[in-house]
């Protein structure tokens, strides 16, 4: 099974993504295709030049050029459960589906003011640092047909959940489901 997670900054993928590692599932981030872009032309990691580099890979490449190449990566892959985190576009969401013929996804939802409050937690090199550099970020993102993947996704799971934990098992028993509807 190949799953895809998209969902907003900072709305509970990388939570998702745990319990699904936790179940023997390997897990490829979208953002490391940039951040190995960034180290190639020795730029450092911060917020602002992960959105430029995204940005140039794209209009340089196409829409698909981040999903394009992680799929060389998955393919040289052993594990044949994989979750693919940080799917930005529908655009990726179809170079994922003509290369996987198993490929779903997986939207993860939360309320912005949420998710700006768990960025300053987490305290990451690319996060903004001000609701209004959150919302830029948003916008940009949106603007690489993000909106669209969330919405069309094969599968959604909220994170409202006011725990960590309670989210984690919300995910599990969603993993779980899946799963087993895999098996039938």
């Amino acid at each position: 099974m190949v799953l895809g997670i998209t969902g907003m900054p900072c709305a509970g993928k990388t939570t998702l993504c745990e319990v699904f590692k936790s179940m023997g599932f390997e897990v490829h981030e979208m953002s490391l295709v940039v951040k190995k872009e960034l180290k190639k032309r020795k730029l450092e990691e911060s917020n602002t030049n992960m959105r430029e580099i995204a940005t140039q890979l794209r209009r340089e490449f196409g829409e698909d050029v981040v999903a394009a190449r992680l799929v060389k990566d998955i393919k040289k892959s052993k594990n044949k459960n994989i979750i693919i985190s940080g799917v930005r576009s529908f655009d990726e969401v179809k170079c994922f589906l003509k290369e996987f013929s198993d490929f779903k996804y997986v939207s993860v939802l939360a309320p912005a003011r949420t998710r700006f409050k768990r960025s300053q937690s987490r305290k990451r090199s690319d996060d903004p640092k001000d609701f209004k550099g959150f919302i830029y970020r948003e916008e940009k993102e949106l603007g690489w047909g993000l909106a669209k993947a969330i919405v069309l996704a094969d599968y959604f799971i909220v994170s409202d959940n006011p725990t960590i934990q309670e989210f984690k098992e919300k995910c599990r028993v969603f993993a779980e489901k899946l799963l087993a509807k895999k098996s039938v």
